[in-house]
């Protein structure tokens, strides 16, 4: 199950990048979601009546920063960087989460940790800013991006933490994507070009192979 679940996670920025040559930063981000949220939405009507209200919110907020938000940053930061780079940056979520915990909810740090945050911190302030294969100051930024999402991953793992613990991740998952599914499905509706087809879109994705991945 953890290979299966490493060759699925590590497999996104491919596909995004792939994404790119025919689709927008928004639309890819919005299929994500949309189509997740499409998925898993029986799940959602099955669980719905065993919410607690008070937990709305917090879902929604768990939505909103640990899928909204990242699912448009990463494809944005990968029209100017690597896929390669975007995975290997992602792995900056743990750096993130444990700081989050130490700093605002009390959570143990140990040596260890400190040592290996500072080494985590400085190996990525150097793959975004002396990367031989960003030619530019601009392109470089752009991994700021990835780094950014990974915050809101921190952010979002300490919330499931220490306010959601007691749902199971089958109802955060298919509560909190169907609670921001509406702004997805009115970006694609919105914001697509005249011409855009989605099944057209998807085979001409297999089809292309972009210049670098």
């Amino acid at each position: 199950l953890l290979i299966l679940l490493s060759i699925i996670w590590g497999s996104s920025p491919i596909l995004i990048k792939k994404s790119l040559s025919t689709l927008t930063p928004f639309e890819i981000g919005a299929l994500r979601i949309s189509s997740a949220a499409i998925f898993l939405s029986p799940f959602f009507f099955k669980v719905l009546n065993q919410i607690n209200k008070k937990n709305f919110f917090l879902l929604l907020l768990s939505g909103v920063i640990g899928n909204l938000i990242p699912y448009f940053l990463y494809p944005l930061a990968q029209t100017q960087i690597d896929s390669s780079t975007s995975g290997v940056l992602t792995s900056l979520t743990p750096f993130f989460a444990l700081l989050i915990g130490g700093v605002f909810y009390k959570q143990k740090i140990y040596k260890n940790n400190i040592t290996g945050l500072i080494i985590g911190f400085i190996g990525t302030f150097c793959l975004i800013f002396f990367s031989t294969e960003n030619n530019s100051i601009n392109a470089n930024l752009y991994g700021l991006l990835v780094v950014l999402a990974t915050l809101f991953y921190g952010i979002n793992l300490n919330l499931l933490k220490y306010h959601l613990v007691k749902l199971d991740p089958l109802t955060i998952t298919s509560t909190s994507l169907f609670f921001i599914s509406p702004i997805t499905i009115w970006l694609l509706i919105s914001c697509r070009s005249p011409n855009f087809n989605i099944f057209e879109e998807f085979i001409l994705t297999q089809r292309k192979i972009p210049q670098s991945i």
